[in-house]
């Protein structure tokens, strides 16, 4: 039996011999880039997607109506960046029902993760609210990669789950800039505070994206965070997750899948970032023809960075390959970044600059 241990959540470890059928694995990179979209074929990243897979969807852009957004309305004017009129109509039509499935994944965590003799009704601490969150927002990626009953990754989803997925990738924004980069152990075990939560987000700006703001109202993001915290059974119409999801058999295999594909999706964006300063440093240090010794210095630096960081990944997508059931996959190398857009990759191997 191969054992995969949640430190986080140790009652919701994963004992990969109680999974299914075991198929090729997948990469992490094919993960984070992966194309999904719903049963009316909106793609989960939304506008975001490519060209052919937004044809003719109308996204409605429009000014941000929301003046109490500090972020999204500031200067007492709506940010230059628009809102989508579909995503918001979206967030509102399948709300309800959404919340239906955050209960059936909350209820079940807190009885595989909680000891008996511990208040199950008791409010979440930011420590279990992020890991409901991970998994939530990694739902759709699991529905589509796991290797028993997988659900097709094009037109086939709920639309509840995929408008879940987001709004729980926009509260974990929220929730990681309210802890900071420095975590408290402590803090971690205590409730988050909804308001600091929101005001971390909206200082951070974490709510204007590249083409499109947030589509939640500050309410609903307050009543969005509380619902998960508390457990409120208000306000949701009853969505049946059953013929998708068997909580209590897929519970530990969904957190374990959506703990390690996070964490695996903010490594690669840390040796994204690595990558760029690495190759910027050497093209300006040969812009003002500086002494090569440095140049070298450099890329050594990044080699010894990156193999720790490709070390770490590769522990993350073996632990991924087996929450979804499958083999492990090869071994994630260096040249497999440059074709998603890395420049060191080949400034190592062929020695040039």
């Amino acid at each position: 039996m191969t054992f995969v241990e949640n430190k986080d959540y140790p009652l919701i470890s994963l004992h990969v011999s109680e999974l299914g059928s075991r198929l090729p694995g997948v990469n992490v990179l094919e993960i984070v880039g992966a194309h999904i979209s719903d049963s009316t074929n909106v793609p989960l990243v939304s506008d975001r997607a490519p060209k052919r897979l937004t044809a003719g969807i109308d996204w409605q852009y429009q000014s941000c109506p929301f003046q109490n957004s500090i972020s999204r309305y500031p200067d007492g004017k709506p940010h230059e960046t628009p809102i989508s009129g579909l995503e918001r109509k979206r967030l509102q039509d399948n709300y309800p029902r959404s919340l239906s499935i955050v209960k059936v994944i909350r209820d079940t965590f807190v009885a595989n993760t909680r000891t008996s003799g511990e208040n199950n009704v008791q409010s979440l601490n930011a420590l279990e609210m992020r890991g409901i969150l991970r998994a939530l927002s990694y739902f759709p990626h699991y529905l589509t990669l796991r290797a028993s009953n997988p659900i097709p990754a094009r037109g086939a989803l709920p639309p509840e789950i995929v408008v879940l997925s987001n709004a729980a990738a926009g509260t974990l924004g929220s929730l990681e800039a309210y802890l900071g980069p420095q975590e408290d152990p402590a803090f971690l075990r205590m409730p988050p505070k909804v308001e600091e939560m929101i005001m971390a987000s909206e200082e951070l700006g974490t709510m204007v994206g590249d083409k499109t703001v947030c589509v939640a109202s500050p309410e609903q993001m307050r009543h969005f965070i509380s619902y998960i915290v508390n457990g409120d059974e208000r306000y949701q119409e009853r969505f049946d997750i059953t013929p998708f999801f068997t909580p209590d058999k897929e519970i530990a295999p969904l957190c374990v899948f959506g703990q390690e594909t996070y964490l695996s999706h903010t490594g690669i964006e840390k040796f994204r970032m690595l990558d760029s300063l690495a190759s910027e440093d050497i093209k300006r240090h040969i812009k003002k023809r500086h002494n090569p010794r440095r140049i070298r210095s450099i890329m050594n630096e990044f080699s010894q960075l990156s193999k720790r960081l490709l070390h770490e990944l590769n522990q993350r997508q073996e632990a991924v390959n087996m929450s979804l059931g499958r083999r492990p996959r090869d071994q994630i190398t260096l040249d497999m970044f440059e074709a998603v857009g890395f420049k060191m990759p080949a400034i190592l191997r062929n020695k040039r600059f």
